[in-house]
Formats: C-alpha cells, sequence, structure tokens
C-alpha cells in the first residue's frame, strides 16, 4: 500500500504541475486579451463545450469579477420544465457566470479547444462593430 500511496503522490504532483501550467495559459490570454482594450462581451453559443437535455457550458469574453477575461456560462433548465434546453423560455433558464480560472480543471481544458474560435468571433464583432460606426458618423456627418 505504501507504493500505493508513493504512486499516487507522484501522478499528484505531476497534475498539480500540469494544472498550474494550464492555469498560466490562460492567465496570459486574459493579459493579452486585456491589453487589447475590445471591451466587447462575446460567446460561442453556437459552440457548446459540452451540453446534454438539460445543461449546456459556453466560453466567452466579458467582464467579470470587475475585469476582462475569458469566462463560462453554464446555462441550465429550472426543473419546472419540461423539454430540452434548447426550448426552454428564457425565465426557465438559470444561468452561472464565472471566470474561466475558477472552473474546474476538466472544464478549463475542454474551453481552451474553444478558445482560437472565440478569437475569430471576437475579430469578427470588433470589425462589424468598426464598420457600424463608421456608417453612424456617415448619417451623423449628413445631417
Amino acid at each position: 500500500m505504501t507504493d500505493t500511496f508513493h504512486e499516487l503522490s507522484d501522478v499528484s504532483r505531476k497534475l498539480n504541475q500540469a494544472s498550474d501550467r494550464l492555469n498560466s495559459t490562460i492567465s496570459g490570454i486574459n493579459s493579452k486579451l486585456g491589453r487589447l482594450n475590445f471591451g466587447l462581451e462575446v460567446w460561442l453559443t453556437h459552440r457548446p463545450i459540452w451540453h446534454n437535455d438539460r445543461q449546456e457550458a459556453w466560453i466567452g469574453y466579458c467582464e467579470i469579477e470587475g475585469e476582462w477575461q475569458l469566462a463560462i456560462n453554464r446555462r441550465t433548465c429550472v426543473k419546472s420544465w419540461d423539454g430540452p434546453i434548447e426550448d426552454a423560455l428564457e425565465d426557465a433558464i438559470e444561468n452561472d457566470y464565472r471566470p474561466l480560472l475558477k472552473v474546474s480543471r476538466e472544464l478549463r481544458l475542454d474551453a481552451l479547444q474553444l478558445v482560437e474560435s472565440l478569437l475569430h468571433e471576437i475579430r469578427r464583432r470588433a470589425e462589424f462593430l468598426v464598420r457600424e460606426i463608421g456608417e453612424a458618423e456617415k448619417f451623423g456627418q449628413s445631417l
């Protein structure tokens, strides 16, 4: 049994070191995005990290806990709702927003696989807003 605990200790140490590296990666992405100062809330609602009949989780970028950062939104159908989540009325949904750094290791790891898609969506939304602002300026100048 001593060998088993020694092996568990070794695996635990490796897992925690890997988790620290994962957190550093997330923190680095948050820092880089923060320096860009987009100030845009963006969620990959069309690409959930995971889902079932009653729950789904999305990755996004938003202001949470006083800073802009990668985040997770876990949406859950309340128990009184009788159908799948995609058919639920908005008042039958509970949202739980958390910084990506404050969710489980497994969820952080799964979410990181979608970061590149999220970055593309942030760029797409920013480009759209640049065009819209340009149109608003033209309209304002024509008055």
